[in-house]
Parts: C-alpha cells; structure tokens; sequence
C-alpha cells in the first residue's frame, strides 16, 4: 500500500513529475530491503511478572544504577476497542482527562503531589493501548505509585474539565488537519487497511467526536479500566516487594470484570498497489510509503520523505531534506540520489503496519540538493 500527499503548488495540483521516479525508487528498494523481524525477547534478568488474583499484571524491576523510578500504568484499550463508538477517540479523551481529579484527589491535587515529589507525569494513546507514566526521583515511589493506581480505579471525569479538554481535543484535531505529516499518516493507514479498525485515526473524527456525552465515556471508563485489562510496570531505584505490596492493596476491592470479545476482521490479501493524492496550499510534501514485504508477521515496511516546495519568482524552486526517523530503503534511495546524508531507525508503530516517521523536532543543519532545472541555493536549517 501507499500514500502519496500532494501540497505542491506546481502542475495544477499534480504531483511533480520530477518527484515520481524518486518515489518509484523507494518502492522498489523497500520490497528489496525487507527481512524477517526478530522474534520477542524472553524476560530480562531480575524481572519479576506477578499476576494478582483480580487479574493484574505487575511487572517490576530493581535498578539502582540511578536514583530514580518509572512507573506506568498500561490500559489494554486503545482507538480498535471502542465498539459503537469506533473513529469517536474515546480512548484519547480518557488520556486527557484520568490526571484530572479522582474520588479522593480534587482536579489540580495529582499535578500538585507529582510536582512536590519532584516528578513528571504524561500519558499517550495508540490503537490498542492508552500508558500513563510518572516519572519521580526514589523519594516519590509511593506517591507515583499511589496516583496511579487511583486515576486507574477511581478517576471522576469531572464536567466542567471535560468541557474544556474536549476543546483542547478539537484543537489538536485541527493542529493534525494542518500538519502535513499527520495527515500523510493517517492516509497511509487509511490506505493500507481496508476492513480493520486500524484503518481510524486514534483522537477520533470531528462528526463522531462531537456527539459524546459524558456517559459514554463514563461507561468506556468503567468497562476497559477492568484490573484484568490493565498491567502496571515500575522500574527503578525500589525495593519491589514494597511495591508489589502497594499494589496489592490498593487494587484489593477491584475484581475482575467480564470484557467484551474483541475480534479483528481479517484483512484480504492486497492484490494491486494502492494510491491516494491528497492536494492542497500548502508547500510541503509528504510522501508516505507502505510495502507488503516478506515480514513473519504481516508487517508493512517504509517510510516518509519530506519536500519541500518554495515558490520564489520567477521561478520555483525545490529541494529535499533528509533526516530524522527514516527507513533503510528511503535511506538508500536518498544517498544514491545524492539527496542527503539520513539517519536509518525503522520502528514499529502498531502491531499491523511499520512506517518511519517524519521527523524535525530540532533545527539542524542538513546537507541539499536542488532537484533538476532549480538554481543554486546554499545549506539551509530545517523548519523545526
């Protein structure tokens, strides 16, 4: 499967015919670089997996090579798990609002004890997981801990703050329309999958989102966050029977609860390429690639190029950056072209398709090269 997104000023809002022979060319190497991937690794040494009788994981590890603890709390439940309410982003809203406030912690007490135990707290969602962490020094275990285990059992989704983070939602979810690379992203899993729900995007769609009611995310909360569909993991400067011990009592009067089935529809076997052209204003290109290659498991290999378009009179002219998270065949492709010096880090982004990122987090200086017929220009910083 791929995506190509066109925000090219040029031809009429085709994409360049400079840019196609590029984009071949990663297709092609991506199906030669594929290779088999490596199967899980086995528990590491010193780690203990407990599961209590309400059907919790615990995983915990000692490492004092620092003094300083992780603790996450992992909700098996993600954007595929949402049901009737499929491409709502339930899941992201729960991320948003659990720190919130809970029975016992009134909205602003989480963010006050993390702090004043001098640690750091955030959360992501994905397709079929949403992780709280904390982050604390030695001396905050038991509070990481603690609040963990509260927002996990207890949260109270309070009105008045999901009013508000629905908002903040809605903004992303505009900030993601604006972003070329989102946007590329979410092409490509639209494109790669047919039937799957991994076919969604994670925060939701507008139409869908903005019919919530706060009962149904109440009623999400209380069927997903099941003790066994959740699994804690602290690693760090502890003492892990201290913890385990916490654990236990604080999740001593939660048991366990029936799930609903979870079935994912199979996909049917690709039989041609797939391509979706997505024109607009913008300057910038992002090109999203996705390869069914000779993977054990199914997984879908490649990656993003980012060009750039500057329309500058008389005449526009191109160039290309290469960087960040990139593919083994973007890498390839980009060198023998002459393109630019990339740095190669294939990742898994879900458990269906592998793709790399675009990324410009930091300014920094990146080697050029004007695409045919474009005049001289000199090295130039990357947009951040």
């Amino acid at each position: 499967a791929s995506v190509a997104e066109d925000f090219s000023p040029l031809r009429g809002g085709c994409l360049p015919a400079t840019f196609r022979p590029l984009i071949m060319a990663v297709a092609r190497a991506s199906h030669r670089s594929a290779s088999s991937s490596a199967p899980l690794p086995a528990i590491p040494p010193g780690t203990s997996v407990t599961t209590l009788d309400n059907g919790l994981t615990v995983i915990l590890r000692e490492d004092r090579s620092a003094p300083v603890v992780s603790a996450q709390a992992w909700a098996q439940t993600g954007s595929v798990h949402e049901g009737k309410w499929l491409g709502a982003g339930l899941s992201h809203v729960l991320e948003h609002m659990l720190f919130k406030g809970t029975a016992t912690r009134p909205p602003g007490r989480i963010d006050q004890e993390v702090q004043d135990a001098g640690g750091y707290m955030n959360a992501y969602t994905s397709f079929d997981r949403t992780v709280y962490h904390i982050d604390a020094p030695n001396t905050g275990t038991r509070v990481a801990v603690d609040v963990l285990c509260d927002i996990m059992q207890h949260a109270t989704l309070p009105e008045d703050e999901l009013v508000k983070e629905l908002d903040v939602i809605r903004r992303e979810m505009d900030m993601g329309h604006d972003d070329p690379g989102r946007r590329a992203g979410r092409r490509l899993f639209e494109t790669a999958y047919t039937r799957s729900p991994y076919r969604f995007t994670i925060i939701g769609y507008r139409d869908i989102f903005d019919t919530l009611k706060r009962d149904d995310i109440v009623g999400y909360y209380r069927e997903r966050y099941a003790p066994n569909n959740v699994f804690f993991l602290v690693v760090g400067d502890i003492v892990a029977a201290d913890v385990l011990a916490q654990i236990k009592e604080a999740w001593a009067k939660t048991p366990s609860r029936a799930l609903p089935p979870m079935v994912l529809p199979e996909e049917p076997s690709q039989a041609a390429a797939r391509e979706v052209i997505e024109t607009d204003k913008p300057r910038h290109l992002n090109f999203s690639l996705g390869q069914d290659a000779a993977y054990d498991n199914g997984l879908i290999c490649g990656g993003q190029l980012n060009i750039f378009i500057e329309p500058i009179a008389p005449q526009p002219r191109a160039f290309i950056f290469g960087g960040g998270h990139v593919s083994k065949s973007i890498s390839k492709v980009a060198h023998m072209a002459g393109f630019a010096t990339v740095i190669v880090d294939d990742r898994d982004l879900s458990p269906g398709v592998r793709f790399a990122r675009n990324c410009h987090r930091k300014p920094a200086l990146r080697r050029t090269r004007l695409l045919p017929g474009a005049p001289a220009m000199t090295p130039s910083k990357s947009s951040g």
